[in-house]
């Protein structure tokens, strides 16, 4: 709905309630409902560039983040078409964070582990 230009109106931003003084460095406060339309278009824009990325390609997800589906990590991997089995790789992995180079990311070490390997091969 936030790409309706009157819901945006009406509506032009979104208090995300950070309750505690912990959650201040990693959330947004209040998120501009225009922010959120852009991000609802680039999303959709990356939907359908998998078979267009040619890079190396490296897709980390938490099997467990409470924000998006690692479904979608899933789906996007396969759609790399242009990308030879060798030069991708896609890691699910329990027990993270939807952020996972914070500290609330128990594995944060592990994430980091996994992008320098990628970029040493």
């Amino acid at each position: 709905m936030t790409r309706w230009g009157l819901v945006r109106k009406l509506i032009p931003s979104n208090d995300m309630g950070i309750k505690y003084d912990w959650q201040r460095p990693y959330w947004y406060g209040v998120i501009p409902t225009s922010a959120v339309a852009e991000l609802v278009k680039v999303a959709e824009e990356g939907r359908g560039a998998g078979p267009e990325i040619k890079a190396p390609t490296l897709i980390i997800h938490a099997f467990d983040d409470k924000i998006i589906s690692y479904q979608g990590s899933k789906s996007f991997y396969q759609s790399l078409s242009g990308v030879a089995a060798d030069q991708k790789r896609l890691i699910i992995f329990p027990n993270g964070h939807h952020n996972l180079t914070i500290d609330l990311n128990p594995r944060k070490a592990e994430v980091f582990g996994w992008i320098n390997e990628f970029i040493g091969k």
